[in-house]
Order: structure tokens, then C-alpha cells, then sequence
């Protein structure tokens, strides 16, 4: 058993041919409006998205072979497409100063709120001068299987767990790690549901509320505005749209992964949908960090990484694990799953040929 089986595969930036795209910036309290030759800025501070800028493109278009990508791990926005004038592409990023754009292929001509000036290849044109909560390094990376390179379009229209969940993890910042009570509402069907550990509803409750809930790439809407059906009220009237995604990130989490003091409860309620999967560079309450890996429904592997001396308890469903430390000494011996392990700074511990109850 091989440390590299715990790598994951190369990210692969979801796509969309489809103009108007709303697309939520990671990081940030913004979202953008993604048009071949037109962008819309949105702030999501308030009950609803407000437009504060409006940027277009004089003398670009029209643009064949459109494409707009997006990846949520490096926190950027790549739109490029065939011009009159040959191949263009360009970038909209955020950084811990603000959020960018910036010509990838040439000077362009670039209009925000009416005012054109001339932006030269690599050269950044501020959109917005705000902070930006950038993720850490390793970011944590959820992988349910669908290795396929995904269409925004396609996702959202038929949404299914596998697909969204994972770029809905990559969305919120790793540092609040908060839960909201149960509420009559479409997001609160979700927390007591998770609550509850019904596991055979959690997919149902999840998929309906990205269907309804969402608009665009994860850019989070009050209403149902498709007419879906949903009297309740979407989101928590006392719910701040920025705080959505965390509280969203916090529920996808504790699907896979619960902490209570030095207690570790690994897969405690997963969906009958996610039979096989992988957690990583996941860092826990405690400061350690954690790899974990099942089959079948069943807990694979657990690889820890000890960031300072202490003991560490693991609860599953299973009885009992083989663990073996991957740095000094190597030797194999049972641990029975609930009983007290000292781990030391630096280490790596491997716990893997799991006895299900």
C-alpha cells in the first residue's frame, strides 16, 4: 500500500457554452455574468445579488468556438473563443487584493461602467478591491468517481450528488466550520435530514435544493424562481448569502467526517448514493490531517498525519484495523476501533485492513 494511491487525479475545470452563466467566485463575496463578449459583477452581500459593474468588450466579437472555465481550486475564470481578429482569451481571478482581469492573448479593449480603456496582454485590471479568502495548499479535495470533465450545463440540469458535491466543497472557506439548526425551509430539510442520519434522503434532499437553491454555478437564489413548485422559503430569511456555502461545506463534511474532542467518527452518515469514495488534505479540529478512503460503503483506509504528540480515537463501523506508523518503524499491529492511539509530531499513521461489524 502505496502513500501515492491517496494523490488525487489533475483538477478538471468545469465548462460552459452557455452565455449569461451567473458564476460564483470561491473566496469571495462576488459572482460574475459570463457573456462571449460582455461580463456582469454581482455582489452577494445582500438579500439579493446587486450588479456593480458592467464590463464589456468594444470591437471583439462576434466570438465562435465560445467556451467559458471554470476552476474553483485556483479560483479563476478563463473565457476564450475565436474573434474577428484571431484567437482571444482572457482571465478573471481573485487574489488577497481583489478580484481581476487580466488578457491572456493580446491588448484588449475594455469597457467597464461605460469607460474604455486599453488593457495589455498580462497586465491585471482591478474589477473589485476587496479581501479574498484564498484556499490553503493542499485544499481539500472530495473525489466521488466521476473523473468525466464536467458541463456546468449538464450538471445542473440533472444534477446528481457525485457531480456537485465535489466543486460545492471546493467553494467555501476551510476555516468556518459552522452548522445552522433545523428551519422550515428547503436548506433546513437538509440539516435534519443530516440530523437525523437518514441516509437513504440525504441525496434527494441535496440534489433538490441545487436544483432550486441555485443559479448558475452555485450562485445561491432566495426563490424558487423556476416555479418548481417550493412554497417553503428557499434560504433562511436571517441567512446572509455569503454565509451559505460554509454552512453548505460544514453539512458536506460531516457526512464523511465528525470530531468531538479527540474523537474522530469517520463516515457516520453516508448517502446510499456514495459507495466508493475519497476525502483529502482534510485538517481537523485538532490541527492533524487526514486522508480517508472507502469501497463499497465500507471505511478502506485512514491516513494521518500527526501535527503534534497526543492521542487520537477513531469510531466506525467496523471493529477493528491494522495500523502501521509509515515513517521509522514499520511493523504492523491490531488496533481494536474505539481505543486510544499516541501519534507523534511528524508522523504518518496508516490504518487500513478494516473487520466491518
Amino acid at each position: 500500500m502505496s502513500i501515492r494511491q491517496f494523490i488525487p487525479p489533475v483538477s478538471q475545470p468545469a465548462y460552459t457554452f452557455r452565455p449569461g452563466t451567473k458564476i460564483y467566485l470561491a473566496g469571495t463575496s462576488y459572482a460574475v455574468e459570463v457573456y462571449p463578449t460582455a461580463l456582469r459583477l454581482y455582489s452577494c452581500r445582500s438579500f439579493e445579488p446587486e450588479i456593480v459593474k458592467e464590463i464589456s468588450f468594444p470591437g471583439l466579437g462576434p466570438l465562435s468556438g465560445w467556451v467559458t472555465f471554470v476552476d474553483s481550486m485556483r479560483q479563476n475564470v478563463q473565457i476564450e473563443g475565436k474573434a474577428n481578429k484571431g484567437f482571444v482569451r482572457y482571465r478573471i481571478f481573485s487574489t488577497e487584493e481583489g478580484i481581476f482581469l487580466k488578457p491572456a492573448t493580446g491588448m484588449m479593449n475594455v469597457a467597464v461602467n461605460g469607460i474604455v480603456m486599453n488593457v495589455q496582454k498580462c497586465e491585471p485590471l482591478a474589477l473589485a478591491d476587496v479581501r479574498c479568502s484564498l484556499p490553503r495548499y493542499p485544499s481539500p479535495r472530495l473525489l466521488l468517481g466521476c473523473n468525466e470533465a464536467p458541463n456546468i450545463d449538464r450538471i445542473f440540469e440533472t444534477p446528481t450528488m457525485e457531480k456537485v458535491l465535489p466543486f460545492w466543497y471546493q467553494m467555501a472557506d476551510p476555516t468556518r466550520n459552522t452548522m445552522v439548526a433545523p428551519s422550515s425551509t428547503l436548506f433546513g430539510s437538509i440539516v435534519e435530514t443530516i440530523q437525523k442520519k437518514e441516509r437513504q434522503l440525504i441525496g434527494s434532499a441535496f440534489v433538490t435544493f441545487s436544483r432550486v437553491a441555485l443559479d448558475g454555478f452555485f450562485v445561491p437564489k432566495r426563490k424558487d424562481n423556476l416555479f418548481l413548485g417550493y412554497d417553503m422559503p428557499v434560504i433562511p430569511d436571517e441567512m446572509l448569502l455569503t454565509d451559505l456555502h460554509p454552512h453548505i461545506c460544514s453539512m458536506i463534511r460531516s457526512l464523511f467526517l465528525r470530531e468531538e474532542g479527540s474523537i474522530i467518527e469517520i463516515l457516520p452518515c453516508l448517502p446510499k448514493e456514495l459507495v466508493a469514495g475519497r476525502l483529502l488534505h482534510e485538517t481537523l479540529l485538532s490541527g492533524h490531517h487526514i486522508d480517508i478512503e472507502w469501497r463499497k460503503g465500507q471505511i478502506r483506509r485512514i491516513l494521518l498525519h500527526a501535527t503534534h504528540d497526543g492521542v487520537v480515537t477513531f469510531k466506525a463501523h467496523c471493529t477493528k484495523a491494522f495500523l502501521r506508523p509509515l515513517l521509522g518503524n514499520t511493523r504492523k499491529r491490531g488496533v481494536i476501533i474505539g481505543e486510544e492511539i499516541e501519534v507523534q509530531e511528524g508522523k504518518h499513521y496508516l490504518l487500513d485492513n478494516f473487520s466491518p461489524l
